[in-house]
């Protein structure tokens, strides 16, 4: 997955990603009231504020390094911020959702944004 800014994909090269059907974690980190509104399909919802208490869980999202870990939220500042964290914290191939679910829904029909 090619992007500018090794830590972070636009939303259009994700959605271009999730259509090619190439293996990929996805961590949700908005609140479970936001997961309930709009979420993608085999995404894992870890809040932001638990995320720190899963560390392992969230390892045990991939079965390599190899798969990328793509990190979202509604606009990508809390996504953004757990990057970050993840990256702090030994992880690799972690990327941040630009925009988030709001950028990414204007790519994919069963999003809406909020």
């Amino acid at each position: 997955m090619a992007n500018n800014n090794k830590d972070e994909i636009s939303a259009s090269e994700f959605s271009k990603f999730l259509d090619s059907n190439s293996p990929v974690a996805i961590l949700d980190v908005r609140e479970r009231e936001e997961f309930e509104l709009t979420r993608l399909e085999n995404s894992t919802l870890i809040p932001v504020m638990e995320v720190e208490d899963n560390l392992e869980l969230i390892q045990s999202l991939r079965t390599s390094d190899e798969i990328p870990l793509v990190v979202l939220c509604r606009s990508g500042g809390r996504s953004m911020q757990i990057t970050e964290v993840l990256l702090s914290q030994g992880f690799t191939n972690v990327l941040n959702l630009i925009g988030g679910i709001n950028e990414l829904s204007k790519f994919r029909d069963e999003l809406k944004a909020y």
